[in-house]
């Protein structure tokens, strides 16, 4: 049968429509092979890292119990402590400050009884860390873990803090032997320390200290699983920039050896400084410039998990005013809990004069702490 007009139009319509839809779908199968799949979904934007921030602290509960007529008794908040940590980078920079709060000055000639012990920034390098701001001169061995201290302490000589830049750095030479070293640069003091007055420089209204340069290596040795040995040689140079008086160099250089056996710990340190002679010739002068061969030493033992024994003992020999000062301090330490310390000492601490003439009692007396930790 012929078809109609109508019907062979209808026919061709349909035709054209399936020949566009062929050529349609190989057009965009052809496209979409050169511009390949599509793309994907944007990713989301990393988060902007938080600083690590820690706040840490403790405070010191102590009594003091004379035994001689030489100091009085009394009980007091010894000391409130807050650290403030924060880094950023993975812990590559960072800052670090540590005020310290009583109700009254820790030391007469401190400007008030809230104080910044230390105060630095610092950023993480490869061959070590730089710290800029605040922080401990380190020569010698840095404490000896007592609570009430050492003639190092009281002179100004141990955890004495100033404004500088450090460089703190170690390393692992081999598996038994590594080095530790520090490279410090002090620009002026900074009125604090635990110094006594009329001791050091922190007191001495006519002076500062300018210019400090310390260095320290601390080789470290691992003799065995149990045992270390860890010997360290430091030096220091400064200046006494006097407002009225003649200005002195003052320097400093000494070797340690500390050794690690299990639970025992023993030390000794000696330490020459050469400054200004403390005697009539120079009146300015005071006992922690003086000439003078300082000595170091003492042993703390873990017996077990919650009680330590400890003694310290240290000694100075006044070239200038040709007087000896010695001082030991044994103690225990309790762990009570977590955190939580009850330590006892016993400091005997005396001065004996010229020509070895008299003997004076500084402190006689028992020293009870409480001491958290948080």
């Amino acid at each position: 049968m012929r078809p109609t007009r109508t019907g062979l139009h209808l026919q061709i319509l349909l035709a054209v429509h399936f020949l566009l839809f062929c050529c349609g779908s190989s057009l965009a199968a052809e496209t979409n092979s050169e511009q390949g799949p599509p793309p994907a979904e944007p990713s989301p934007a990393p988060e902007a890292e938080h600083p690590t921030i820690a706040i840490t602290g403790g405070v010191y509960l102590f009594e003091n119990i004379p035994t001689a007529e030489v100091t009085a008794n009394s009980f007091e908040v010894y000391v409130f402590i807050l650290r403030f940590d924060a880094s950023t980078d993975g812990g590559t920079f960072g800052l670090h400050i540590e005020p310290r709060f009583r109700d009254t000055k820790f030391r007469s000639f401190f400007t008030s009884n809230i104080w910044l012990e230390e105060a630095y920034a610092y950023g993480k390098l490869p061959f070590g860390q730089i710290n800029i701001g605040k922080f401990y001169r380190k020569v010698g061995l840095l404490w000896d873990d007592s609570f009430w201290g050492n003639i190092h302490f009281f002179n100004g000589l141990k955890l004495n803090p100033d404004f500088g830049a450090e460089l703190l750095g170690g390393h692992e030479i081999t598996s038994r032997f590594s080095l530790e070293y520090s490279l410090q640069f002090f620009s002026n003091n900074d009125r604090v320390s635990g110094a006594l007055a009329d001791r050091d420089v922190e007191s001495d209204d006519n002076a500062r200290l300018r210019n400090v340069i310390t260095a320290r290596v601390e080789p470290k040795f691992t003799l065995t699983e149990n045992v270390t040995l860890d010997l360290g040689f430091s030096g220091m140079t400064g200046k006494i920039d006097r407002a009225n008086g003649s200005d002195f160099m003052i320097k400093q250089f000494g070797g340690d050896v500390s050794l690690t056996a299990g639970p025992v710990n023993p030390y000794f340190e000696v330490l020459r400084q050469m400054g200004e002679p403390n005697n009539a010739a120079h009146p300015l002068s005071r006992p922690g410039y003086d000439d003078a061969t300082y000595i170091l030493a003492g042993a703390r033992w873990r017996i077990n998990p919650v009680t330590i024994l400890r003694v310290n003992y240290s000694f100075a020999d006044y070239d200038g005013a040709k007087s000896k000062e010695t001082e030991l301090v044994p103690g225990i330490v309790f762990r009570i809990a977590k955190g939580l310390n009850l330590i006892t000492e016993f400091d005997y601490w005396q001065l004996q004069q010229p020509e070895g003439g008299a003997i004076t009692v500084i402190d006689r007396s028992l020293k009870l702490v409480i001491n958290y930790n948080f």
